[in-house]
Formats: C-alpha cells, sequence, structure tokens
C-alpha cells in the first residue's frame, strides 16, 4: 500500500464515497434557511441551523470570534457594517470563502475604496420589517469589475433567516449555499431544512449519548468530520471515543506499520493486524464497531505533499493530532488553519526522572481565528529550526540529528494513562461544541504516585508577533 497518492481504504469492500454521503442539493434560491435565532443589544445573536453537511457551491466560513463581534457591534450601532477579507478554499464539494477577521465600518462600505483584483465580505445585521437581500446590499456596495464580493444579510428579527451571495468579476452572481461559523457552539446555516432526528432503533441505539449532551450539541457532533492524524495508542484511543460519540467521518493518516509493540495495549486491534498499516488497521476495527461511519485511511505521514494537499481539498470540521513528531504536530495544526477548523493535540508520557517516573498528559485546543495561539508559541514544539527542516524538506531527505528510538524519549506507555490523557480531550471537545469552552485551552494531567491526579488548566492566546499566529 505505498502508492504515489494517498490510499483511501475500502472498508469492507465498500467504498465510501464523501461527494454522495456530504448531504442534499440545496434548496432553490428562494429557499429560506430554517434557523432560530435570539438577538438582544446586550447579548450575542444566535443563528442555528443544524444539518448534514451540505454538498454546496459556494460555502461561508467565518471564525466564531469575528462573527460574534461584528453581530454584538452591529446589534449595538445599526448604522455599522463588518467587512473583511476572504480567501479561497477549493474543496471536492464546491468553493468556501474563509473570513478569519472582520472590521467595523460606519456606513455601507464602497467598493471604490478596495483595491482592484480584491476579495472581500459584507456582513450586515438587519432589523428592519421589510429587511434587504444580500443582492440589494451589493447594490449598495457597488464592487468593482473585479472583485470578488461576498454579501451576507442576517435577519434578526423573527421569523430569523439569512441571505447571502457573491458578486464575481464582470458583474456575475451567484447564490451562497450555506454558512459555517467555525468556533465555539459552532452553527451551521444551510438552505435546506434540518435533517430528520434519528427515528425507532437508531434514536434508542444513541439514546444515552444524546441524553448526556442534549439534542443541540449531539446534532452538532452526528454532522463532524474529523482528521485524526496518529494512529499510535493515543490516536487508536481518540478515533474509537469519536466513533463512539456519533461523528459522521473519521480520516486517518498513519505512515507507520503495527509492529507488535504497538498492537499490546491498543483497544480493538489483535495480532492479525501486525504488519498492516496502522491507519488500515484502525479503519478495519472501526469499520466493525461502526459500519454505517465514514472511513477514510491515508497510510503516509501528514507531511507528504501529496496528503496535506488532498486533505486541504475535503471539508472537514476537526483536526487531531497524536503524534510524537513536532513537525507533524505543527502541520496539523496549519492544515487546521487552512481549513479554519479547531486544532485538537493530544500526548501523553512517562518519563523516567532520577527519584520516580513522571506520568504526564497533555491536551491542547486551538480554536479558529486570529490570535487563538499555535503549537509554536504555546508550547508543543522544541526545536524551531529542526521542525522547520523537516516541515519543509524535500521526499527523500536526509533528517537532521541522530536517529532515535520511542524508548530513547519516554519509559514507555500505559492504557491507563493514555485513557486519562484521551478522556480529557473528548471532554474539552465536547465543551468547545456546545459553547463552554470559549478559547483556545491548554490542559496538563500529572499523575502524583501515591497523591492521585493533579490537572492544571489555563486559557491561551498567541503570544506578540508569533510569525505562525499572532
Amino acid at each position: 500500500m505505498n502508492s504515489d497518492i494517498p490510499n483511501e481504504s475500502e472498508v469492507n469492500g465498500q467504498e465510501k464515497n464523501e461527494a454522495v454521503n456530504a448531504g442534499p442539493t440545496p434548496a432553490p434560491v428562494a429557499a429560506q434557511a430554517t434557523v432560530a435565532a435570539q438577538a438582544t443589544v446586550a447579548a450575542q445573536a444566535t443563528v442555528a441551523a443544524i444539518a448534514p453537511a451540505a454538498r454546496c457551491g459556494h460555502e461561508i466560513v467565518i471564525a466564531r470570534t469575528a462573527y460574534d463581534a461584528a453581530i454584538r457591534r452591529q446589534l449595538r450601532h445599526v448604522e455599522t457594517y463588518a467587512l473583511g477579507s476572504f480567501r479561497w478554499q477549493e474543496t471536492i464539494s464546491g468553493r468556501q470563502l474563509l473570513v478569519e477577521a472582520l472590521e467595523p465600518v460606519r456606513g455601507v462600505p464602497s467598493g471604490a475604496s478596495r483595491p482592484p483584483m480584491d476579495s472581500y465580505l459584507v456582513l450586515r445585521v438587519e432589523n428592519e420589517p421589510s429587511p434587504l437581500t444580500a443582492s440589494e446590499l451589493l447594490d449598495r456596495v457597488q464592487p468593482l469589475r473585479s472583485h470578488f464580493t461576498a454579501a451576507m444579510v442576517i435577519h434578526a428579527d423573527p421569523p430569523a433567516r439569512w441571505d447571502a451571495c457573491l458578486h464575481s468579476p464582470h458583474g456575475t452572481r451567484t447564490r451562497v449555499d450555506a454558512v459555517t461559523v467555525q468556533g465555539p457552539a459552532p452553527l451551521y446555516l444551510t438552505r435546506e431544512s434540518p435533517a430528520d432526528p434519528p427515528a425507532g432503533a437508531d434514536r434508542e441505539r444513541w439514546s444515552r449519548t444524546a441524553g448526556a449532551l442534549g439534542d443541540e450539541v449531539f446534532a452538532r457532533v452526528r454532522r463532524c468530520r474529523v482528521n485524526v492524524v496518529g494512529a499510535g495508542r493515543n490516536g487508536t484511543l481518540c478515533a474509537t471515543m469519536l466513533a463512539g460519540l456519533g461523528v459522521a467521518q473519521l480520516r486517518l493518516i498513519d505512515g507507520d506499520m503495527l509492529e507488535p509493540h504497538n498492537q499490546i495495549g491498543t483497544l480493538g486491534l489483535d495480532t492479525n493486524d501486525i504488519g498492516l498499516s496502522k491507519a488500515e488497521a484502525l479503519a478495519r476495527a472501526l469499520h466493525r464497531q461502526r459500519p454505517d461511519l465514514t472511513l477514510s485511511a491515508w497510510d503516509k505521514s501528514l507531511l507528504a505533499d501529496d496528503v496535506m494537499a488532498d486533505l486541504r481539498r475535503r471539508p472537514a470540521d476537526l483536526v487531531l493530532t497524536s503524534v510524537d513528531d513536532d513537525a507533524a504536530r505543527l502541520a496539523g495544526w496549519l492544515l487546521a488553519r487552512s481549513l479554519l477548523v479547531p486544532h485538537l493535540d493530544v500526548a501523553s508520557a512517562i518519563l523516567s526522572g532520577p527519584a520516580d517516573r513522571q506520568l504526564l498528559g497533555d491536551v491542547r485546543l486551538f480554536v479558529p481565528g486570529r490570535g487563538q495561539g499555535c503549537p509554536v508559541c504555546v508550547g508543543g514544539v522544541g526545536n524551531l529550526d529542526d521542525t522547520l527542516y523537516a516541515l519543509n524538506a524535500p521526499a527523500g531527505a536526509l533528517r537532521r540529528g541522530e536517529a532515535t528510538s520511542w524508548n530513547d524519549q519516554r519509559a514507555g506507555s500505559l492504557i491507563g494513562l493514555n485513557s486519562l490523557v484521551v478522556g480529557a480531550a473528548m471532554q474539552l471537545w465536547l465543551d468547545y461544541l456546545s459553547g463552554r469552552c470559549r478559547w483556545s485551552a491548554w490542559q496538563r494531567l500529572r499523575w502524583q504516585p501515591g497523591s492521585g491526579l493533579q490537572s492544571d488548566f489555563a486559557a491561551v492566546t498567541s503570544v506578540t508577533n508569533c510569525q505562525f499566529c499572532g
């Protein structure tokens, strides 16, 4: 299984086609999203429709921090608009317009004030009984013929609804089929009606999880597409827990083969899996657990150019890394940033000390958007020069430094410690989905022999002038 392109496993002989599983075709332009909105001058406006990920031509993706600030500001100052640049992301299902930051503008932004060949979004919150449409907002902005200009209007008064369209060079206008507000308590706006709740046996099957999370958070989990980088002991636990929580899709990335010392202590795998790629072995185990789960496996490193390029074309809702390589960890964060989705990094270690062994675990959650930190400035990357060399070196290049084995750096691995750390990671991600964790965060776990678990938690942000996230 060593081809020149990433290999997507055909689990149980059935090819999983992401485009087919992406959801229904969007409704006509005249259709309106079924959304719920609560908007007050003092509180944050929320516009939400939980629906399957739609196969769409154009989708706007906005960082939640930027969206919240824009909504609050416009509700307080009705003459204000929000304006921000976007970058294009070509995907297997269409084109995404990614917006990391929005700035307030008093009065209608003028296209004449923007440079030629510019790409930008204008966001407007309307409280009028007969609010304007996105196309009418474009008429007010009057973008230049060379501009790509997206206009989005949120109608805050009940019945809450939204509209968005895109002006392309030479004056053509195209509707926007979906909007994702990516961040704590993510919002999914679509022209399709929300999916019907599971019925019968399927509802009973998920009743305990849905009861624990609540319907709204469980619906967010059920639509999530997760890239899992690293299929070792922690990565396998992460993927298994994600499958058990009900995510829609898992993409597994690991270039290593399963060895006997990997298989022992890895849930779901047996001796027959030894010699397979870790990603394929894990995909087979997960398929046995959840035959309905859409699975893809890449038996290559994330650092391979073709793997990174392919994953950037596939919309995701989370990038999770569980790796023992700083370059792969940083590559995972870069992938998450390029997709404008959260990055969850999970690590555990048992280190030999002069007096006793240290049992440690780290969970880092990086929320999408500017100023939310990265593995370089917050922690998670040791020698930056060596990391950047490994990240940018061409295929087949010599590695820097001496070759090391896993046990040169740590004493071993325990499934009990791994389970503690991965469980904390899953709960932190669920807190993010519910909106209880609104900022990037670092959870440090330390098992003190004889006195139990010590836990430290802190919100984190970028350091000043960080070259990656500042």
